[in-house]
């Protein structure tokens, strides 16, 4: 059961053991307080900005609203999501954090839910977009492959195809979501 909640935790353990020896220099020697500064900017906020302004300048068309205005907020938001990571429990709820509601328990109970929605799509009878997603993600799950990239590709690829994207980083990122 540990393992279900400690599954792909072992990147932020490491940042969440180099922030405790960052405290316990700084607490030792408090001289090295601009030291600690630089190391916690450089663990948790660098990462979480830099990786927030990539996605959003590979995938044009995401946040178009107001972007100017809840740019601040956007990135404040991703830098306490990221920093929730290194703590089992609060990692769990970093979801509702970044504004995404739609948690489906640790990466290690997925499965769960992605069965749920493929029997849901199933029982439709239908065999749409939504349908062959669902099958993606579960065979993502039980082949090992990169079912997510997977299907951000297709998609991209048939966005660009079908002319609803000028974006030729498309077929790896995904379409824009205004290319519906």
């Amino acid at each position: 059961m540990m393992k279900l909640w400690t599954n792909f935790y072992s990147y932020f353990n490491v940042i969440y053991n180099q922030a405790a020896e960052t405290t316990r220099r700084t607490q030792q020697n408090p001289a090295s307080l601009g030291r600690g500064l630089s190391d916690y900017l450089l663990l948790f906020v660098v990462p979480a900005v830099l990786s927030k302004l990539l996605k959003d300048a590979l995938r044009p068309g995401q946040d178009d609203d107001d972007e100017d205005d809840n740019l601040l907020l956007a990135l404040a938001t991703e830098v306490a999501s990221y920093t929730s990571g290194i703590m089992l429990g609060v990692r769990e709820v970093s979801a509702v954090i970044a504004g995404s509601y739609g948690y489906e328990g640790p990466a290690g109970a997925r499965a769960f839910a992605q069965l749920g929605k493929l029997v849901k799509q199933t029982q439709q009878g239908e065999l749409d977009e939504a349908l062959l997603k669902s099958i993606n993600d579960v065979g993502g799950i039980l082949f090992h492959y990169p079912s997510g990239q997977l299907g951000r590709s297709v998609a991209g690829i048939v966005a660009l195809i079908e002319g609803r994207t000028e974006n030729p980083a498309a077929p790896i990122v995904g379409p824009d979501r205004r290319a519906k």
